[in-house]
């Protein structure tokens, strides 16, 4: 029996620290319900935060966030605390972070108009802009900057957030309580997912706890976490169903109903393609999964683009996207070769830059599709996830001229997985706290 009392003794002692780290978070995301009313008696009016001294604080709370999620990490390591307590964690800092109003990002408000624009006028997103409908109902609380653009994302999302918008119907704070609801439970799934196809203590942590992650999808909702959602779902009818034709060809469907709600995740197609092609051994079913590979992208496509396809201009608004310009967001490869073209006194120093930047992204991608060709013989599926982390890193390094943190979202969750894979290395875990910093701070050069 004193054996027995000693043992729990010292297994209740592992988890005080992890206690500790997971009560100080909460306080901390506690503490965020506060932001919206000190925004208030500091006269900051707008939509989401501007006060740059509230902003700060934010960002040190962000901080303090990370460190804990370092700390606890190191627990994690060192002691056996159940999955079932972590992911219980994760589900009580969404639904805390359910209620706290966006801080970070206009784009929730976006989706709503631009769902409204199809739910409640019966117009077409990609071609009518929200700044010409000045009498809808939520005009005057959501109007923003963005709003004489047309829809950027993809028309799954479109379908998606019209459909919200028409359940939330005249009431602003019931239409943004779905939206937050719905991202918290994509969230949940995404985690879900996770757990399902890796099975890996710290892989579930590493998402369940990261600060950078929970912020953008459970307080800012973005619908990254619906795209990662969808690249989920393709992962495990890869990793954990049978590898045949049927469940890679399920893979590719949830693959583009990722690019359909952001297209982002188009840059992962041609890669995904062609490791799975050379994991065929039959030629008969080689030409088979090229065919119904084919069908699958024209037909999902065609089928959600269908309902708002009027001309070229339905598409005119992505190339527009690509092309929106900020010296301060710029991806890190671009400003370089901008800051050497200034310094050599070559005319239009910023387009050369963008496009030289541009180039260099598109030869290492073909670099890349060659090295997958030349391995041919001895890829492996898991090989699938190292390939998306090297292509959206230096995708990310070298192609955007509107470049926000919340991207790196996804690229923190694809680490994450490759982690889970080879876990024996660690260097994965400092990349994930090193860009999981540079996504906070990157904050303080948005305001």
């Amino acid at each position: 029996m004193k054996k027995n009392h000693k043992n729990s003794l010292r297994k209740n002692k592992r988890y005080v620290k992890f206690f500790i780290y997971a009560f100080l978070i909460e306080i901390i995301y506690i503490s965020f319900h506060f932001i919206k009313p000190l925004k208030k008696i500091l006269g900051d009016n707008g939509v989401v935060l501007r006060n740059f001294n509230l902003f700060l604080l934010v960002v040190t709370l962000l901080l303090i966030n990370l460190l804990l999620y370092v700390l606890g990490y190191r627990e994690i390591i060192k002691n056996k605390i159940r999955l079932k307590t972590i992911i219980l964690c994760f589900i009580l800092f969404n639904l805390t972070l359910l209620f706290v109003w966006p801080i970070g990002s206009t784009d929730i408000f976006s989706y709503i108009y631009q769902g409204r624009i199809l739910s409640e006028h019966h117009l077409n997103p990609y071609i009518t802009t929200y700044s010409t409908l000045n009498n809808d109902s939520f005009y005057q609380i959501i109007n923003n900057k963005w709003s004489s653009s047309p829809s950027v994302y993809g028309p799954l999302f479109v379908m998606i957030s019209s459909s919200l918008t028409f359940m939330g119907g005249n009431n602003f704070m019931f239409t943004l309580f779905l939206f937050k609801l719905f991202f918290v439970i994509i969230n949940i799934l995404c985690l879900y997912l996770i757990y399902k196809i890796f099975k890996n203590q710290k892989a579930i942590y590493l998402c369940a706890f990261n600060p950078l992650i929970l912020y953008e999808f459970a307080i800012n909702g973005h619908n990254d976490v619906l795209m990662i959602l969808f690249l989920l779902l393709s992962l495990y009818f890869i990793f954990k169903k049978e590898n045949n034709i049927k469940n890679y060809s399920l893979a590719l469907f949830f693959l583009i109903l990722s690019v359909l709600i952001k297209f982002i995740s188009i840059i992962f197609v041609p890669i995904f393609l062609l490791v799975l092609l050379f994991r065929i051994k039959s030629i008969r079913e080689k030409i088979y999964f090229i065919l119904s590979s084919i069908l699958i992208i024209l037909f999902t496509i065609s089928a959600l683009y269908f309902p708002f396809w009027g001309n070229t201009q339905t598409l005119s608004s992505l190339i527009h996207q690509t092309n929106i310009y900020s010296s301060i967001f710029l991806s890190p490869l671009i400003s370089i070769n901008s800051i050497l073209l200034k310094n050599l006194h070559i005319a239009n120093y910023h387009s050369l830059g963008i496009i030289l930047s541009r180039i260099f992204f598109i030869l290492f991608y073909l670099a890349l599709m060659i090295k997958i060709f030349i391995k041919r013989n001895i890829i492996k599926t898991k090989d699938l996830i190292k390939y998306f982390c090297i292509s959206l890193f230096v995708f990310y390094l070298s192609f955007f001229t509107w470049f926000m943190p919340w991207y790196l979202a996804l690229l923190i969750i694809l680490i994450i997985l490759r982690h889970a894979i080879s876990s024996k290395n660690d260097r994965y875990i400092n990349i994930i706290h090193y860009i999981t910093l540079y996504g906070i701070l990157y904050y303080i050069i948005l305001r």
